[in-house]
């Protein structure tokens, strides 16, 4: 059996969480490098050094990869790297660091952690909402909506046409996207070198649950009346950690993540315009036979569960999807060709 073919749960990002402080060599550097940013749709990360050079202070060890969570206190997700490394600049010694290894629960690429649905208050959930926080420091969401009494383009939102958000969905150019009351809103990647030396902390917004682009954060506007999944919703039945797979990194060129009106994730592959539920990166492991049934016959992923409300249901762990009907293989491969519903 392959290696990928068991069932295994590997620790959750939190848990293998871990405080580092380093000190100034006697030429005033830290002697690390800075890589990833909201820039560049990433977490901001910890990119090539030597062990050698770093100065610590206490016994937390850095490591290539690392993802960096905290700097000095200061939750620094969603940040742009530039806005990292001046803080990391501006630091006393010695510089606090928060990092966590990469893994299936949270890799580098911003957009899945973003796209992903999490309980609410729970760790991932909290995360989510302090990415999309230091993301409006330095970006504004946009809207094919018309603009009410008293909002600015700019300012608000960016208000556009359908055409040019597609547009900007097909150029990659947004980290969160979905339809919602009939209208299209994004996040767009902030840029790498604004014109504003300084984040700015824009006013407070009002989340908006269920139907999403991401539970995307959209000003003023009044929550979905779409209700949750069982996922969410089923008493004491948390997301649980995804079983381990080998590393999927980035999509595929051409493809990316969109949301139904139903919130239900799918991916689009603008090269060839089809659309599919299952994720190409999974796809392509199942079809090379590197991902193997579980021992009750469920496709690789899925998980059976029973809740007093919502009875007997499945939980596909990998696309963050229920299903009241048993996934078998040849259902999965149905459900591979089957297009998203067409409000999508």
């Amino acid at each position: 059996m392959s290696k990928f073919g068991t069932k295994k749960k590997g620790k959750h990002w939190a848990e293998r969480s871990r405080d580092v402080s380093i000190s100034r060599d006697s030429d005033g550097h830290y002697n690390i490098t800075i890589e990833g940013g909201a820039d560049d749709a990433q977490f901001v990360y910890v990119g090539d050094f030597r062990q050698e050079r770093v100065i610590y202070r206490g016994s937390g060890r850095l490591h290539i990869d690392d993802i960096i969570l905290e700097v000095n206190g200061k939750r620094i997700s969603g940040l742009i790297r530039k806005d990292v490394i001046t803080l990391i600049k501006r630091s006393g010694d010695p510089l606090r660091m928060r990092v966590t290894k990469p893994g299936n629960s949270l890799t580098k690429d911003l957009r899945e952690f973003l796209g992903a649905r999490f309980q609410k208050a729970s760790i991932d959930h909290e995360l989510q909402q302090t990415i999309r926080d230091n993301l409006y420091t330095r970006t504004i969401p946009c809207t094919t909506r018309p603009p009410r009494p008293g909002e600015t383009s700019g300012v608000d939102y960016t208000f556009m046409s359908v055409d040019e958000f597609l547009a900007l969905e097909r150029s990659n150019s947004l980290l969160e996207s979905g339809l919602y009351g009939g209208n299209y809103y994004g996040t767009p990647r902030p840029p790498a070198d604004p014109d504003s030396p300084e984040p700015q902390r824009k006013q407070s917004v009002e989340e908006t649950d269920g139907a999403r682009s991401g539970s995307l954060k959209k000003r003023r506007d009044k929550k979905s009346p779409v209700p949750r999944s069982p996922v969410v919703t089923a008493r004491g039945a948390a997301l649980k950690e995804v079983p381990d797979l080998p590393p999927l990194g980035p999509l595929p060129p051409n493809w990316s993540v969109a949301y139904s009106e139903q919130n239900e994730k799918y991916f689009v592959n603008h090269e060839t315009r089809e659309t599919t539920w299952l994720d190409p990166r999974v796809a392509k492991l199942q079809d090379e036979g590197r991902l193997t049934l579980t021992n009750e016959d469920l496709p690789y992923g899925w998980e059976k569960r029973y809740d007093a409300e919502y009875g007997e249901y499945y939980v596909d762990h990998i696309n963050q999807q229920t299903s009241y009907e048993k996934p078998t293989a040849e259902s999965e491969k149905r459900r591979r060709r089957a297009p998203p519903p067409p409000s999508a």
